[in-house]
């Protein structure tokens, strides 16, 4: 099946063009070349345009370098798509390949065709934890290994004023405020994604606090806390999803905590430890299967993270 998604920005459907069409029946006729994996299947192909250079209804507009630099970024990494942009959902497909067309006012189109997966194809995790086992506690690091200092903030311009975010920047401890870097998320979205992407060796302590947490981990702990604090009375108009994600190997593993309420989202920091080093021990015996994200959602009835391996 096939499909096509106008964007908001576009006056005429160049969708329809004959160059464009050509790119998405290449990438179907040629699907085995683009598979990550060999029973990787797709229920339904979607034409559609992922930025322009002309600005749209919310205001946002890319000029003609930053989408080929957008297109190189999305050409090293798996692009997951999920439902209603929920990181917590597993993803429904992905984008299996993109373009960059112009059209007769020379806007430039970031074109991408999109694979939704056939749901049968889909092999379930019970199928494979039971083969899991876990390891014994091994540290990963040791105090003589480089720190990587470097932390994101992912957030949602039209949610949160970037004056904030600045002012956050300027108060992150010593050992890491030279290195933060700030990214801005595509605006529109039903959750307003609050995201910090922090280094693996400061989650890692976190994880595990009774052997390993130090003072440098302690003073991004209370960071952390105070800057979500301020951002989430920030949002007034959408769900708030704070996530703390890090990178570890060739996976993004990521925290994910949706609720309003402060005291929900310091109860899920504060017992990050039920985790403890399970991630890291589950990548290293699934990494077979290209693993690109291993995902914890805390369960605020529960009081429980979601996904820890007893």
């Amino acid at each position: 099946m096939i499909a096509q998604e106008k964007g908001e920005y576009m006056e005429e459907n160049i969708l329809e063009r004959a160059d464009i069409l050509n790119f998405l029946n290449e990438t179907i006729n040629n699907i085995t070349h683009y598979k990550l994996f060999e029973n990787e299947q797709f229920s339904k192909y979607i034409l559609g345009v992922l930025f322009s250079s002309e600005q749209d209804l919310h205001g946002d507009c890319y000029t003609a370098d930053e989408i080929m630099l957008i297109k190189k970024n999305m050409d090293q990494k798996i692009v997951w798509v999920n439902v209603n942009h929920d990181p917590s959902m597993p993803p429904v497909g992905r984008i299996i390949d993109t373009k960059i067309f112009l059209d007769s006012k020379n806007i430039t189109y970031l074109v991408c065709v999109t694979g939704n997966y056939n749901k049968s194809s889909y092999q379930s995790f019970s199928s494979i934890l039971p083969k899991l086992v876990e390891d014994k506690f091994t540290p990963l690091f040791n105090n003589s290994q480089k720190r990587d200092n470097n932390i994101t903030i992912s957030y949602n311009p039209y949610e949160i004023n970037k004056d904030i975010i600045e002012e956050l920047s300027k108060n992150v401890p010593d050992d890491v405020h030279s290195k933060l870097r700030v990214k801005k998320r595509k605006a529109a979205e039903p959750n307003c994604i609050i995201n910090f992407l922090i280094p693996v060796i400061i989650i890692y302590k976190l994880l595990v606090p009774k052997i390993l947490m130090d003072k440098i981990s302690e003073d991004v702990y209370s960071w952390l806390k105070k800057s979500i604090r301020i951002l989430i009375k920030k949002i007034t108009q959408s769900h708030p999803v704070v996530i703390l994600e890090t990178k570890y190997k060739d996976c993004l593993i990521q925290f994910i905590i949706k609720s309003k309420k402060i005291e929900d989202v310091y109860a899920a920091m504060n017992s990050l430890e039920q985790i403890n080093s399970k991630p890291f021990s589950l990548y290293n015996q699934l990494k077979k299967y290209i693993v690109t994200h291993i995902i914890y959602v805390y369960n605020i009835e529960h009081k429980l993270w979601f996904g820890v391996v007893p």
